[in-house]
């Protein structure tokens, strides 16, 4: 007979784990390790009964193809996007014991994943970005019990369906949209034998703090339009109320409704929000429902942490108009390029919790450019708590540093290019230009800063925002061993990657933008313009600008035309900046570094004789070290 036919009898060839299955589903005496909570039951039922699973059946787990995750992914940007530092945030909270950090959707499909150098035995278990885990397919395990619970769950080795996954812990916590509904959930798993009662209380406290700011930072991120207030938070996340400039209710986290015992129905229907500057109710915290004929109000305390602090509805002023803000740098960095803009909204959601951002980019791009201007907005955004001065912008050129003379100098070298600027950029901005040029033993310091620099970790008073930028692809860099791995998963926080100026969706007003800023008041004529829209740009922004800069100090017409600019030439146009030469140089740059500048020895790693070496070395101007 098939297994699950449910009338109580087992098959004979059944092993221990699904004989306990079998047991324990149909209501005789539990065998195994220990008693079965009630909740596991229920899916042991649920599965042999309506999803007619064998647990000894020892397919993998289903795993989607590309498209298909792109498609699951597509709909959760904004959530994905946000989470990236939480997630990476609390992998380094549970790496050492063994744990993969999983994100996904309302069906079980892993959407992100995080995992050490045991990548590849977490793929082999399905524990890997694109994977199913819903209880449908795969039976009783963490996130299928989640999605089907809808609160926090642990699932313990031989609690899990299938005896394919009796090794495995899983403790999962659920993750809601501002709307209340469950959209996926925040999942931590391990082959740990180790994992005692201890370390699960631990996994499931720092999973569901996790899952609980991950909504606050969605709720805030899909209500960034509106004023926020909080009636509190506890292990489980942040209450938080949504509120326009008429003081109308606008959303309500998850838990914010059931303190409320608010549901979408009454907030499309129209909350008021009042003050209660005294009574019962004041400074507890509780926000009762009043109301006032055929209007609701919502009385929030007058202890809570208001922003903009409300006034009460009697007294409630009038507003005058306010004049039009200027655009910010950043904003004007963007102009009408929809993924730029993207770039800005997401810097911008996430800045209180100042994620590591990681900008890539063709030469010429505005790499440095766009990261003063996301400082100054930070600075601008907080100018009322400190002054622009007390909020340094410390630039480190590594390209520098991989050239100094001064290398091989082992700790003071280190100290002097990382040490210094980092504690010189507390409570401002440390810029890293060239990351993937940064020599392989001063990535080692920096991993080490990363991991035990308050600042660089996001604690005390003196807070650094890190912004490190390249030219170049840094995940090539690690699968070629020359950029450390451990060091690229810490810088890449939130990435930004650069359009190049000839993909701009709106290069025109670059154009123009860059006229203004060189020569107001004088313009391009029509075939001038059209000339220099059709130049592919290999040097970006920057080209362009010396271009127009050089063109409008030759000529001093009020017009310009397109006989007055040195525009590049079709070869320059194939021949983009970033050419085998410069990649033999860095590579040659880079062993000469490793080997401390031993002739010798980088010869023989490179697979040249040191005659060869010597002439490559003098060819690019790299010296000897000395």
């Amino acid at each position: 007979m098939p297994m699950g036919s449910g009338d109580g009898r087992m098959p004979v060839a059944a092993t221990a784990h699904a004989e306990r299955i079998f047991t324990a589903s149909f209501g005789g005496a539990e065998t195994g390790d220990g008693p079965v909570g009630s909740l596991i039951i229920a899916s042991w039922r649920r599965c042999l009964d309506r999803h007619k699973l064998d647990p000894e059946r020892q397919a993998e787990t289903r795993v989607l193809s590309r498209g298909e995750l792109r498609e699951a992914r597509e709909p959760l940007d904004a959530l994905l996007s946000l989470s990236t530092p939480l997630l990476d945030d609390l992998y380094r909270q549970v790496a050492d014991l063994g744990y993969v950090v999983m994100l996904t959707d309302g069906n079980g499909i892993t959407l992100n994943a995080r995992a050490g150098n045991d990548e590849r035995a977490f793929r082999k278990w399905g524990l890997w970005t694109g994977s199913v885990w819903s209880e449908g397919l795969e039976g009783t395990n963490g996130v299928g019990l989640c999605l089907t619970e809808q609160r926090p769950v642990t699932v313990h080795r031989g609690e899990h369906f299938r005896s394919r996954h009796a090794g495995l812990t899983c403790t999962v916590a659920p993750l809601f949209n501002a709307d209340g509904t469950i959209i996926g959930c925040l999942d931590i798993s391990a082959f740990n034998q180790e994992i005692d009662s201890r370390i699960v209380g631990f996994a499931q406290r720092a999973t569901t703090l996790a899952a609980g700011w991950i909504e606050a930072v969605c709720f805030r991120h899909a209500y960034r339009s509106c004023w926020i207030v909080s009636l509190g938070e506890s292990i489980e996340g942040k209450a938080l109320l949504a509120f326009d400039e008429d003081r109308r209710l606008k959303g309500a986290s998850r838990l914010a409704r059931q303190q409320l015992g608010l549901d979408e129905a009454l907030i499309d229907q129209g909350i008021g929000i009042v003050r209660d500057d005294g009574g019962p109710s004041a400074g507890t915290g509780k926000a009762p429902l009043l109301r006032d004929g055929a209007a609701t109000f919502l009385s929030l305390s007058s202890a809570l942490s208001f922003s903009p602090p409300l006034e009460t509805r009697r007294k409630r002023p009038t507003t005058p108009a306010l004049a039009p803000k200027e655009p910010s740098l950043l904003d004007t960095l963007a102009g009408d390029d929809r993924r730029l803009q993207a770039f800005v909204q997401r810097i911008r959601a996430t800045a209180g919790l100042k994620p590591k951002l990681l900008i890539t980019g063709e030469t010429g791009t505005g790499k440095e450019v766009f990261a003063r201007a996301i400082h100054g907005d930070r600075v601008q955004k907080n100018e009322t708590i400190r002054s622009p001065i007390e909020r340094p912008f410390i630039r480190v050129d590594c390209r520098a540093l991989l050239n100094s003379q001064d290398y091989p100098a082992q700790n003071s070298f280190a100290q002097n290019a990382l040490a210094d600027p980092i504690e010189r950029a507390a409570g401002g901005t440390l810029f890293l230009d060239e990351i993937g040029d940064l020599p392989l033993s001063l990535q080692a310091f920096l991993v080490h800063a990363l991991d035990n620099h308050a600042g660089l970790r996001g604690e005390g008073a003196s807070t650094i925002a890190l912004i490190c930028a390249t030219q170049q692809d840094l995940e090539a860099l690690v699968t070629a061993r020359t950029f450390r791995a451990d060091l690229y998963y810490r810088l890449k926080g939130l990435p930004i990657d650069l359009p190049p100026l000839r993909s701009r969706e709106d290069k025109s007003l670059v154009i123009d933008r860059l006229v203004r800023e060189i020569a107001l008041g004088r313009d391009l004529s029509a075939t001038a313009r059209s000339a220099i829209e059709a130049c592919e740009w290999p040097g970006n922004l920057r080209q362009l600008r010396q271009v127009l800069e050089l063109a409008f100090a030759s000529s001093p017409a009020p017009c310009l035309e397109s006989h007055d600019f040195d525009l590049p030439s079709r070869t320059e146009r194939l021949a983009p900046v970033g050419t085998l030469q410069q990649a033999e140089k860095d590579v040659i740059a880079r062993q000469l570094a490793e080997d401390g500048f031993d002739i010798a020895k980088a010869a023989s790693h490179l697979g040249m004789s040191r005659a060869t070496l010597y002439r490559r070395i003098k060819h690019f101007g790299l010296g000897t070290g000395r």
